[in-house]
């Protein structure tokens, strides 16, 4: 009772944001009145009355004049599922009032209770139980998204409009309380707290995962991780799981000791940098900034810290200021001379040019399930796709390569976010340019997949060997 607000400094080796998330504001949809009819709750507020020990002491009553609550209507997905505030579902709404409603038919088994809702999602292991358990308490539902919710002056009680699908037909529920399942929305101050840390939020405003797949409780700074509600509406067991989880990377991070970088990292080489500011704005992890240099211009600095050693950068340079340790633009033509320097086989060279990731991962996933594709088809592993350039698909047919394919992640679930994307437009200029230079642009592909589909691969080798047979040898300029 006596503590005061002080500020305070700790110097920590790592950071678990577990801010969570907050109810939305209802107040904005004006159909609903809430804020103007005091009848008109949120989960949160019945929340407090259901517990025995809230304001009302476990009494579900009208918050305008106290009265025992007969009639509630629960109205679903309010602010969720919604263009004009959040077009995402909450994902834990429809359990929070199908257990608000249990608690209370249980406990006042005369109490008429009503769902409005679009759908009534129960995806938990034991959720559909429950629902069904809802239905046989008598709760009633109706499927409907309420028009608006009016107060009749002369009783004082609520009126609620909506359209029941199932029906077809129109509505008028009565209801001495209405409650509002809010959307959930990210916590008060998650953007100021990204800024701070350096994390980066997605559409909707919730702190970014790493990989929601693969890596859900990490970010892109080191040591900083994410759990629960911060990420997106969880429920209890979820948030546990997902707590426990950044516990572990925390404690594993510590007890290191140290950060160990990979040495593929990217390196500037100064005295050609034009300052043109691509690549600070194509990083996908902001590990590259813009320096002032003794010759009055601006020159591009990575730090080795955020690297990723994706290459996206290097893919981005115009003027080849920029380079991959170890993956350097000689380095890589140099392998792939050296794939395509013998065929062994009577069937048309292929490249295939795979991300380090699902690529080359699906080029494996193959290998092991004993797939079989053209052995005329060599592959050449890059960190991503986004680090090639157009000029290196044009160098891959000069060294003998009658057809590129350039095998990446899924363009939504790439592992340095933009290299799929990036890599397309290239595949798409560099096929312009064929065009031009009298060059089938077919005989570039690029192709995406996860790291699991082995047999899509092996496909797409097969489908591109049988092209390049029908096209027939390729003839560059020059006569080579």
């Amino acid at each position: 009772m006596d503590q005061k607000t002080e500020r305070v400094t700790l110097n920590v080796g790592s950071i678990i944001v577990a801010t969570g998330f907050r109810e939305f504001d209802p107040s904005v949809i004006k159909e609903y009145h809430y804020g103007d009819y005091p009848d008109v709750v949120t989960h949160l507020e019945l929340a407090r009355m259901i517990d025995g020990f809230g304001p009302t002491g476990g009494l579900i009553v009208r918050p305008s004049d106290r009265k025992p609550a007969k009639k509630i209507v629960m109205i679903q997905c309010v602010g969720s599922r919604d263009k004009r505030y959040n077009s995402y579902c909450s994902g834990i709404c429809c359990m929070i009032s199908l257990k608000h409603a249990i608690l209370i038919k249980e406990a006042y088994p005369d109490t008429d209770i009503t769902i409005c809702y679009i759908d009534i999602r129960t995806t938990g292991r034991g959720h559909e139980d429950y629902y069904e358990r809802a239905r046989e308490l008598g709760i009633k539902f109706v499927k409907g998204r309420p028009t608006e919710v009016l107060l009749d002056p002369e009783t004082k009680r609520l009126i609620v409009d909506v359209e029941d699908a199932l029906l077809n037909r129109f509505l008028e529920l009565e209801a001495d309380l209405v409650v509002l399942a809010s959307a959930m929305v990210p916590a008060e101050g998650t953007e100021k707290l990204a800024e701070i840390l350096g994390l980066e939020l997605d559409e909707d405003g919730f702190f970014k995962e790493y990989n929601a797949k693969l890596r859900p409780t990490e970010t892109k700074m080191s040591g900083v991780y994410i759990c629960g509600g911060t990420t997106f509406p969880k429920d209890v067991p979820t948030t546990s799981l997902h707590a426990h989880s950044a516990a572990v990377k925390a404690a594993k991070f510590l007890m290191n000791g140290k950060i160990v970088k990979d040495q593929r990292t990217a390196v500037v080489k100064e005295e050609y940098c034009g300052d043109c500011e691509f690549c600070p704005v194509t990083c996908p992890y902001g590990a590259i900034s813009l320096v002032p240099s003794d010759e009055g211009h601006f020159v591009a600095r990575v730090s080795d810290l955020l690297c990723e050693g994706c290459g996206v950068c290097v893919g981005t340079c115009p003027l080849n200021a920029i380079e991959l340790r170890n993956w350097r633009p000689d380095q890589m033509l140099a392998q792939m001379r050296a794939l395509l320097s013998i065929n062994g086989s009577s069937k048309p060279l292929v490249l295939a040019i795979c991300c380090s990731e699902c690529g080359h991962t699906a080029v494996d996933s193959s290998g092991m399930s004993m797939m079989q594709y053209p052995a005329s088809v060599r592959v050449m592993k890059v960190p991503c796709t986004g680090i090639l350039q157009v000029h290196q698909f044009l160098e891959a047919f000069k060294a003998g390569a009658q057809g590129v394919m350039v095998v990446g992640c899924k363009s939504d679930g790439c592992h340095y976010e933009v290299g799929s994307q990036i890599a397309k437009r290239k595949v798409e200029l560099a096929k312009i340019l064929l065009k031009e230079y009298g060059v089938e642009p077919e005989r570039l592909e690029m192709f995406n997949m996860v790291y699991i589909e082995g047999a899509k691969f092996a496909e797409a080798a097969r489908m591109m060997v049988e092209r390049l047979e029908k096209m027939g040898p390729l003839r560059l300029m020059g006569g080579s």
